[in-house]
């Protein structure tokens, strides 16, 4: 499944691109001037092939899973709240659920590798473990073990389309994966931790070095082989199960050309796994708000795109997923509604453009 979607993502449609950038141009303002909003309605025609969109349906995929690493002491909360908030999730009282049912989305948590049997119903199951392993001391994961869990990514969003969700959003629910994810964040961008590690959600100055050591001496297990390590053996070293689902999601909705929003730091480490194992994976993706973490930046950079909001967020979960849908939905809008200069009597010789 993972390598006949690998092999499937084809870049996006250009032409459909130039046709909206015509189009938003020929509407009533000067060129450019409504910015990132113009940008959105660019990228998403040159995703679906259409100029007109409408996102009835919107979703975000929520993959929950606990890192073996918790035990160095790398986080401010007990392990077991992954298995407790997974339950608000879909009980609608976790911030992704509020912010979710605001902007008209739906949301699907998926139990990928929560350390504990989870009873919640509404809460799917597809564990590929009891969390993974304590990176330290051994790899997260086995190969299987990672392909399998993005081929879960890749299956929820295969279910997303055939219910006919047009929009699709990424979260995680993990305690201990901001360090998961500056491991490789580090190891993909050959970084050490002090360039990628953050403080996550609420750690100390102290605890915060201690996360620096724990993640450097993480890549020092490895650094003998460290040019032999190709994107899906940097997972099973270093990895979440979250982290590989969502790299599924980002894969998958790409193949499908659905558009697929990144949230945060965690969130962005998977798009940025999906991008090194299929560039094109760059038209697909929308970043939402721009994390916290001083590694969200380095992605940023390295992926070539920038998210749009600075709202100082760090909860995680997805939840600037649901936000970026209403702006999408605004960009939609401005396409399919906008009046055209002509039709507002209005020269467009007499318009700058601000892109200039």
């Amino acid at each position: 499944m993972l390598q006949k979607v690998l092999e499937g993502i084809s870049a996006a449609d250009k032409r459909k691109i130039r046709e909206a950038k015509e189009h938003l141009d020929s509407l009533i303002k000067p060129p450019g001037s409504l910015g990132v909003l113009e940008e959105i309605g660019m990228k998403i025609a040159g995703i679906t092939g259409k100029l007109e969109n409408d996102f009835d349906k919107k979703i975000v995929l929520i993959f929950a899973a606990d890192n073996g690493v918790h035990q160095e002491g790398i986080a401010a909360s007990p392990k077991e709240i992954t298995h407790i908030q997974a339950i608000n999730m879909v009980k609608g009282l976790a911030g992704i659920s509020v912010l979710a049912q605001e902007a008209g989305a739906d949301i699907r948590v998926i139990d990928i590798g929560i350390d504990g049997n989870v009873e919640e119903n509404s809460i799917i199951k597809e564990k590929i473990a009891y969390g993974t392993k304590n990176i330290l001391e051994e790899d997260a994961m086995s190969i299987s073990e990672a392909i399998n869990a993005i081929e879960v990514g890749i299956k929820a969003v295969n279910w997303a389309k055939e219910n006919g969700y047009q929009l699709i959003g990424t979260g995680e629910m993990g305690i201990g994966n901001s360090t998961t994810s500056s491991a490789i964040l580090s190891a993909v961008a050959k970084l050490p931790g002090e360039d990628t590690v953050g403080y996550g959600a609420g750690l100390s100055i102290e605890d915060y070095q201690h996360k620096i050591n724990v993640v450097n001496k993480v890549l020092m297990r490895y650094a003998h082989e460290e040019e032999q390590m190709d994107i899906i053996k940097i997972l099973c070293r270093f990895g979440g199960f979250d982290i590989a689902g969502m790299t599924g999601v980002f894969l998958a909705a790409s193949y499908y050309r659905i558009p697929v929003v990144v949230d945060g730091f965690i969130s962005a480490v998977s798009a940025l796994l999906a991008y090194k194992l299929n560039e094109n994976v760059k038209d697909y993706l929308l970043f939402s708000h721009a994390s916290t973490e001083p590694g969200f930046k380095i992605i940023e950079e390295i992926i070539g795109l920038k998210a749009p909001l600075m709202m100082e967020m760090r909860l995680g979960e997805g939840s600037g997923c649901p936000i970026m849908f209403k702006i999408i939905d605004s960009s939609m809008a401005i396409i399919k509604n906008m009046g055209r200069l002509a039709d507002g009597n209005i020269s467009k010789e007499i318009l700058v453009d601000i892109r200039e």
